[in-house]
């Protein structure tokens, strides 16, 4: 059986940039010796602890290399000569999932009152037709802070 334990300690120094297990222990806040045993052990559940701690279970255990890369454009329009894989799609589509539900996360941490009043504002700017108003507003407060 392989070692996966090594191949998730590498996604975890490719994750941070880091080359050696000394530099990932301190960013990971443990000692080498831990490292080194859940290597030998394949102690993939402790390794999965430590990044549910650290808020990267999804970048190293679910999203692959290359659609955390800031390069990867979501919306990428393929090709007729190379449609993407079953597997791009459903990458594609886990990535937005995990991104909707970080969003919905962030959204349950803010003020009750002021969701509420810019789901109203939302609401009725989308009764006019005029989302526009919202969008423009929201982007001169993105822009000009």
């Amino acid at each position: 059986m392989q070692n996966e334990a090594i191949f998730l300690i590498e996604k975890l120094l490719n994750y941070y940039n880091l080359t050696s297990l000394q530099k990932l222990a301190e960013k990971l806040n443990i000692k080498q010796s831990s490292l080194s045993s859940w290597k030998s052990r394949n102690s993939v559940n402790a390794i999965k602890k430590k990044c549910r701690e650290l808020g990267i279970y999804d970048e190293i255990f679910v999203i692959n290399d290359f659609t955390s890369s800031p390069e990867y454009n979501y919306d990428y329009d393929y090709d007729l000569e190379s449609p993407p894989s079953i597997y791009d799609e459903a990458q594609k589509k886990l990535v937005k999932q995990i991104t909707k539900r970080r969003t919905i996360e962030e959204i349950l941490k803010m003020d009750e009152t002021i969701v509420i009043s810019f789901v109203q504002v939302y609401k009725k700017l989308e009764e006019e037709n005029n989302l526009i108003k919202l969008y423009e507003a929201l982007g001169k407060l993105k822009y000009n802070s």
